[in-house]
């Protein structure tokens, strides 16, 4: 299933392998940022535009916890280890959540373990490196800082995008961090010599909202503004393909991507889920 979400509140599952089946899940009173399932299927969380975290049972389709947690938007929710989340807040600020299990085996439910004011500007973009011993996230004010998911110091803090970070990835299979910002570039960083900037190219017309990389490596998606997705080569960068809006693609910006299996799935502001299915081969000129 994909699960998707917007600005009405209403929380969908998508079944991939019938594309015209979907069921609601939840419906949320604010417009919904950001989605976070569980691996164990059972427990769904959502961020919404007035700093709010759901917590959903899907099992029992009942709602176990609702908490204030920013002061504006939660624009992004990941997984840490040691059964951890971080949210990325529209206040700038940075949570760190626990999920704890009761003594009688329900659903866990969240408990704030810190929070940490990392910019005067909103928080887009998180991605934690493979391993997790590191979260990169994507500042407004225009830099990345990378914390340790330990204790939270700064492993690195570096200026990226002039105009603001709206997007940071890690390569799975290489030690580089991309990012993406307002001015519509994409920087790739070496996270093994103290995020040197190794190449930076024109993607977007305007802000990058989501860097993606599939399952096999073969491609990276990012989306944007401009109405695009764009597919990268997944290890040389070079340009594959791309979406128009008058053949299936988006009439407003994309703000998510998401890959399952070989199929990649995008969401925009003109409230359309699309599905995408790249080929090999080099992008028309």
């Amino acid at each position: 299933e994909v699960i998707s979400s917007g600005g009405d509140g209403l929380v969908l599952a998508w079944d991939t392998s019938r594309p015209g089946e979907v069921r609601a899940i939840a419906r949320i009173p604010n417009a919904v940022y950001a989605l976070y399932a569980h691996p164990s299927g059972g427990l769904l969380i959502t961020g919404t535009s007035n700093g709010e975290l759901h917590v959903i049972d899907l099992n029992a389709k009942q709602e176990r916890q609702r908490i204030k947690a920013h002061e504006k938007g939660i624009f992004h929710i990941t997984a840490l280890n040691d059964h951890r989340l971080a949210c990325a807040g529209g206040d700038g600020t940075l949570s760190v959540w626990r999920l704890v299990a009761d003594l009688h085996g329900d659903v866990p439910h969240l408990v704030l373990e810190r929070s940490i004011p990392l910019s005067d500007a909103k928080l887009r973009s998180m991605d934690a490196a493979p391993g997790g011993g590191s979260l990169a996230v994507a500042c407004g004010d225009g830099s990345i800082r990378v914390l340790d998911t330990e204790l939270f110091n700064d492993a690195a803090n570096f200026h990226a995008h002039d105009e603001g970070v709206t997007a940071v990835a890690h390569h799975p299979g290489k030690p580089v961090l991309m990012s993406g910002g307002k001015d519509g570039f994409i920087r790739v960083w070496h996270t093994g010599e103290d995020h040197r900037l190794i190449l930076e190219f024109a993607a977007h017309r305007s802000a990058i909202y989501q860097i993606a990389v599939d399952d096999k490596q073969r491609f990276i998606a990012t989306a944007g503004r401009d109405k695009m997705v764009k597919l990268w080569d997944g290890s040389t960068f070079e340009p594959r393909q791309r979406s128009d809006h008058h053949v299936g693609g988006h009439s407003h910006s994309v703000n998510a991507l998401i890959w399952s299996g070989n199929d990649l799935y995008s969401g925009g502001d003109d409230r359309r889920l699309v599905r995408w299915t790249p080929v090999d081969a080099p992008e028309s000129q």
